[in-house]
């Protein structure tokens, strides 16, 4: 098959899945959408954002990355916004400590040091 150069340059962006990825069907896909009109700027910034959502929650390499065929299809995946994940693991004092390098005073309490990294 003969892809595109722009199509070439966007199939690396696009995060790896276990399982299949035709990069064939994805490119007739990427084709269709540009004949309906499709904003191929769109599509690469699209890919990119979705290659970061499947960083940061942990999909790259599994099964749950989206096929690229699926992503360039009819329901145009592309458009989505792909917001990254707020963070919702709370910090454990013992690595804010860390993080902050507050130490433990000579004589002092646990409540008390607890408490200094906890109001640092």
């Amino acid at each position: 098959m003969n892809y595109t150069d722009e199509f070439n340059a966007l199939w690396p962006l696009y995060p790896k899945r276990a399982g299949g990825n035709s990069k064939a069907k994805a490119f007739r896909q990427y084709q269709a959408r540009l004949k309906q009109g499709a904003n191929e700027s769109l599509m690469h910034v699209g890919a990119i954002a979705y290659l970061e959502f499947c960083e940061a929650t942990g999909k790259i390499r599994t099964e749950y990355v989206m096929q690229a065929a699926t992503f360039f299809g009819r329901d145009e995946h592309y458009l989505e916004s792909w917001d990254l994940p707020i963070e919702t693991k709370k910090e454990s004092l013992a690595d804010k400590a860390k993080r902050l390098k507050i130490e433990p005073q000579r004589g002092e309490s646990q409540f008390s040091y607890d408490d200094r990294v906890r109001n640092s």
